[in-house]
């Protein structure tokens, strides 16, 4: 059995909440960047087999941390491109019928 759905979205609203994801993206990475050095730094003030474990483990998860903000980032540049997609697709609709000759009878 087949389902069909209509969608109607607000492309001011992709918009804003691809904007607003993006923000949330930088301020993250600035986080994680601030924690990357903040581990780094302990080299300086703990050295210890324990010390080493833990900073491995952490450089252990940074490819992890980069793949997932990386994913996200091609979330909202898609977010961005489906918002254009259909601003584009509606303008179309509606300049598209101005352009039928209006002496047509059925």
């Amino acid at each position: 059995m087949a389902l069909n759905a209509t969608f109607r979205v607000n492309t001011d609203t992709l918009k804003t909440v691809s904007d607003s994801i993006r923000v949330e993206l930088g301020q993250i990475r600035r986080i994680f960047s601030e924690l990357n050095t903040t581990v780094i730094r302990t080299e300086y003030y703990w050295s210890s087999e324990a010390a080493d474990k833990i900073r491995h483990t952490y450089a252990g998860f940074q490819d992890r941390i980069n793949k997932a903000a990386a994913g996200i980032e091609d979330q909202v540049v898609d977010l961005g491109a489906i918002a254009g997609i259909y601003e584009k697709t509606e303008s179309d609709n509606t300049q598209k019928p101005m352009s039928l000759s209006d002496d047509v009878i059925f």
